[in-house]
């Protein structure tokens, strides 16, 4: 289940590795929401418009989701697409660390398009943008 998201859910997600570096940098969005599981939050997740027909969806999900990947997935597409119409975007993009499997397992399960790598953009490393356009 989403809710509105506050500060100290950061520190109640159980990060995966590949997340942990890019945890220092986050700007989490005013419009970010967090999706409890059983109780527990599993992941926060949020939206951020690069100009008027196109955004970037951004989430941290816990190491230990486990079947709230599910629900998670579920929810996510019906956000993505009710966003996606209310701001009439003609693209969505996600972008994920080149190797970390399971975001780009995400990225895929939520109807996004592998586009490429995007070499060295971020601390010096790769990685791929995955994108849904209209």
């Amino acid at each position: 289940m989403f809710r509105k998201f506050e500060t100290e859910d950061l520190q109640k997600i159980t990060l995966q590795t590949e997340q942990k570096m890019e945890f220092d940098t986050i700007n989490v969005a005013d419009n970010a929401l967090t999706f409890e599981h059983n109780g527990l939050v599993r992941a926060v997740v949020w939206y951020v418009l690069l100009d008027d027909k196109r955004a970037a969806v951004f989430a941290l999900i816990s190491a230990d989701i486990g079947l709230g990947l599910v629900g998670l997935v579920r929810q996510l597409k019906v956000m993505i697409e009710e966003q996606s119409k209310i701001l009439n975007l003609n693209r969505v993009e996600m972008c994920t660390l080149k190797g970390f499997a399971q975001a780009d397992r995400l990225a895929k399960m939520l109807g996004f398009e592998y586009e490429g790598c995007m070499r060295k953009v971020f601390k010096g490393l790769d990685y791929n943008i995955y994108a849904r356009v209209k």
